[in-house]
This record gives C-alpha cells, structure tokens and sequence, in this order.
C-alpha cells in the first residue's frame, strides 16, 4: 500500500514518509525477523524510487540500514 501510495503521489509523498518512516524503521532491530528488515528495506527503496525528493533527507540513514 505505502509503495502505491507513494507512486500515485511522487514527491508529494514526502510529509507522509516523513511520519511512517519512524514507524517503519522499528522493524529494522535485531529483534525482529529477518524477513521483516528485507521488507522495510525494499518497501523504502521503491519509496526512494517513487519520490526523489526523499533521497536527500533519508540517504545517509538508508544507506547505513543496507550496510548493516
């Protein structure tokens, strides 16, 4: 839903990342299951991929979640 949500809206998309991010960011702990931190993972990448304007506040994050 958040990735069509997303697509529909484009950079408009961005004040409702803005609030869902955090709540999706919880699933990125350790003591979740893998599958959930691939799900958070790839539904923010087409997030990304659907409204650029995100890449510039949420990158460095992002990027330390992958590398992780």
């Amino acid at each position: 839903m958040i990735i069509s949500v997303s697509k529909a809206l484009g950079d408009s998309f961005l004040p409702y990342l803005n609030k869902l991010a955090p709540k999706l960011v919880k699933y990125l702990g350790d003591e979740h299951p893998k599958s959930d931190r691939i799900m958070v993972i790839g539904c923010l990448s087409e997030v990304m991929n659907n409204c650029p304007k995100a890449i510039q506040f949420y990158f460095n994050d992002f990027m330390s979640v992958i590398m992780n």
